[in-house]
């Protein structure tokens, strides 16, 4: 409902951190929020917010076979986008994956 600041990604207009918190009190989810009428103009974009803020690590994603991932180029587009959590996500795979390539049997 707060939104991300630090990746502009938006929340309920006026809700900052105290608000979001008092509100998930009391409704326990922003669905819950939602389905008792609170921000109805705004719901859809609020759940997309949600999905955007958080990465589903159990989404169905197609394999890629025969693809390496382009982590720096991933990383320059967030930043670009001022999406720098993502951007130090994306930075942060791409310094694992050439750890791995440099030395792929040593413990992570």
């Amino acid at each position: 409902m707060r939104g991300d600041p630090s990746d502009k990604v938006p929340g309920a207009p006026g809700v900052g951190a105290t608000g979001a918190a008092t509100l998930l009190q009391r409704y326990d989810s922003l669905e819950a929020a939602l389905a008792a009428g609170r921000f109805p103009a705004i719901a859809d974009n609020l759940r997309l917010y949600r999905s955007i803020a958080t990465m589903n690590k159990r989404a169905p994603l197609p394999t890629h076979r025969n693809q390496t991932p382009t982590w720096h180029k991933a990383a320059a587009l967030a930043r670009e986008w001022e999406l720098n959590q993502l951007a130090g996500r994306l930075e942060e795979l791409r310094s694992a994956r050439l750890k791995y390539c440099l030395n792929p049997l040593a413990p992570s």
